[in-house]
């Protein structure tokens, strides 16, 4: 709904899509593919509002954490730890 309400992001989302692909793509491949981005960022944003709702054994299944109890031993004793996070999205 967004992609089609909010002319001016949608212009900008073309032109730099344009920038990007020059003529490598069609006109409506990059149509195509500005609409699918707008459709995948309004379902992050769906999925971040029911983040809070989730019960502990819902967020588990979906998030993988390596090293905690490791990394938690290290700043117990003052030591720093370095932590690499992904990104988060549902990203195809």
């Amino acid at each position: 709904m967004l992609f089609h309400l909010d002319w001016e992001r949608r212009r900008v989302a073309l032109e730099n899509l344009r920038i990007a692909f020059g003529e490598e793509k069609s006109e409506r491949e990059l149509l195509a593919i500005a609409r699918r981005t707008f459709q995948n960022l309004g379902m992050m944003a769906v999925e971040f509002f029911r983040i809070p709702e989730m019960d502990v054994e819902t967020f588990k299944k979906k998030v993988k954490i390596e090293g905690l109890e490791e990394s938690l031993k290290l700043l117990e004793k003052g030591k720093g730890v370095l932590l690499l996070l992904s990104h988060f999205g549902n990203w195809r």
